[in-house]
């Protein structure tokens, strides 16, 4: 009897350090600018594509409420970004009605919502071209696409993606929207290699082949 009793006490502890021991993630905002292109001529339905899709990816990950932004950061505007959000959390400034970055001025409202959530990223075009192949008859495009990570709370820049696509058609929007489509699929592959995208859940209970989890499929996990 007090063999079976201590196994139980065991178990009970057991199961405590199991639970409290565990880190479990949370939703969070994540604000996610429009693909930035400067300086490259990319047909704007190519752009409006991309800007759905990879809204997509991240929405169907479960774990961020996504928060889309019509701005378009340069790369070169990055740090500038970074510095802006800093200044005004960390010396508690007044934000004004509007706050210039690169070509884009972002009202008040949008830049609070930016400051205010965990995660922003920013996609940038960083290479396009778009030639005819006079062997195969057709147009070949080629697009590279780089994602940059900012956490919002420590002011850095936590991760950098870089994905590049081919695409064909008879004609160069058919090109240039082949390549765009193999962008959210990179990319949905991609982004499970950054830390902030690493689901963290907690085990609560098993009970023969049923395992009860502290996190659910509003946060992305799915059953089996």
């Amino acid at each position: 009897m007090q063999k079976k009793l201590l196994l139980v006490l065991a178990g009970i502890v057991a199961s405590f350090q199991l639970v409290f021991s565990q880190v479990v993630s949370e939703k969070k905002e994540l604000a996610l600018f429009s693909l930035s292109y400067y300086g490259w001529d990319i047909p704007q339905p190519v752009l409006g594509a991309v800007d759905d899709a990879v809204k997509d990816v991240f929405v169907n990950i479960g774990r961020f409420s996504v928060i889309g932004m019509s701005y378009r950061l340069d790369a070169d505007d990055v740090n500038d970004f970074i510095g802006h959000i800093k200044r005004f959390k960390e010396q508690q400034l007044e934000i004004p009605e509007s706050v210039r970055l690169g070509e884009e001025t972002f009202t008040e409202a949008d830049f609070n919502r930016i400051t205010g959530s965990f995660l922003v990223v920013i996609p940038t075009v960083s290479f396009y071209s778009n030639d005819y192949n006079e062997d195969d008859d057709q147009y070949e495009a080629e697009l590279q696409t780089g994602f940059t990570f900012i956490n919002i709370e420590t002011y850095e820049t936590v991760a950098f993606l870089s994905i590049s696509t081919i695409g064909s058609g008879d004609t160069a929007l058919e090109a240039a929207k082949d390549a765009a489509d193999y962008i959210p699929l990179q990319l949905a592959f991609e982004v499970k290699s950054v830390d902030e995208f690493k689901l963290k859940t907690g085990v609560l209970e098993i009970t023969g082949n049923r395992v009860l989890l502290e996190l659910g499929k509003d946060m992305g996990i799915k059953v089996g």
